[in-house]
């Protein structure tokens, strides 16, 4: 692996830890009845551009792949754990904005 790889891969990880924050702040906020609608906004704001920030990561980690079987690879590899947060964040947002 190259060392531009590695590199890509650690930003790539950084920012998953941050979008993993940033779920949990969102489910913690969500779970306490006194949280205004501002402050859930302002906390779906804060996920979107962190969400925006590891999607750059992982389009700079696909760039420097060499084939196809590499990206699969590395898509099954990030996929793991993914759902789990993608259907919490749904259903935080289908209740907030409905």
């Amino acid at each position: 692996m190259s060392k531009e790889m590695q590199e890509a891969k650690k930003s790539r990880a950084a920012a998953k830890g941050w979008v993993t924050r940033s779920v949990k702040e969102l489910q913690d906020l969500f779970d306490d009845d006194t949280t205004s609608f501002e402050l859930l906004d302002a906390a779906v704001s804060v996920f979107d551009h962190r969400l925006a920030a590891f999607d750059e990561q992982q389009t700079a980690v696909e760039l420097l792949l060499e084939d196809d079987t590499d990206l699969e690879a590395d898509m099954d590899e990030y996929r793991d754990g993914e759902e789990d947060q993608s259907q919490t964040i749904a259903a935080i947002l289908i209740t907030i904005f409905s």
